[in-house]
């Protein structure tokens, strides 16, 4: 589980974006999923996740979406997992 900017301020969401931490995460996501050949099970929580792994190979590699389960997200009501392929469990 890797987050895109790696820490946040208690309480204060995206509070650490922008500082460079992205370009890191975003070329690890890169190289695990060029890397490895199969087998790689990304979850991305939320719309910003979605779009880290949008350029992952999704024939060698499962992509799972889901809400973020932040507090928000919670009191909007639970949405199930979605599979790359589009299926819903």
């Amino acid at each position: 589980m890797l987050n895109a900017s790696l820490t946040v301020r208690a309480g204060d969401a995206g509070s650490h974006s922008g500082k460079g931490w992205e370009r890191l995460t975003g070329k690890v996501i890169e190289v695990v999923a060029q890397r490895r050949k199969s087998g790689i099970v990304f979850m991305a929580w939320g719309a910003h996740a979605d779009k880290r792994v949008s350029g992952v190979d999704k024939s060698r590699h499962l992509v799972l979406k889901s809400v973020h389960p932040s507090p928000l997200s919670a009191s909007r009501g639970f949405v199930s997992f979605r599979f790359s392929s589009g299926y819903a469990v």
